[in-house]
């Protein structure tokens, strides 16, 4: 018999533009500084990347708790100090604005 289940986890994808510091088809775990918080940037297009982040606190709506683009760009830069090209502001609100994933397994 299966069962479905909720893991307590959310999570947001980012496209981002070309890094300048990256070379082309780069991988940049997040090292997390909690069992809370982790993803990574992935390789995408042909130099193009997305951030792929995960959180378990459920009241969080964004990854870092960003609330505005500029937030979310300083915790970016923090966290992956080779990522220093973001969308623009208007892509990174919608971003914020956008309800989070959850994810879900099956168990068999």
């Amino acid at each position: 018999k299966q069962k479905r289940y909720l893991r307590p986890v959310s999570w947001k994808a980012l496209q981002i533009p070309a890094q300048p510091k990256l070379a082309s088809g780069s991988f940049l775990p997040v090292l997390p500084v909690s069992i809370d918080s982790f993803g990574a940037v992935l390789p995408r297009h042909p130099d193009r990347y997305v951030a792929l982040l995960f959180w378990r606190d459920p009241d969080q709506r964004n990854p870092f708790n960003a609330k505005t683009p500029e937030q979310l760009k300083a915790a970016m830069s923090f966290t992956f100090p080779q990522v220093t090209q973001f969308p623009p502001n208007d892509e990174l609100e919608a971003f914020l604005q956008n309800s989070p994933g959850k994810e879900y397994y099956m168990k068999l």
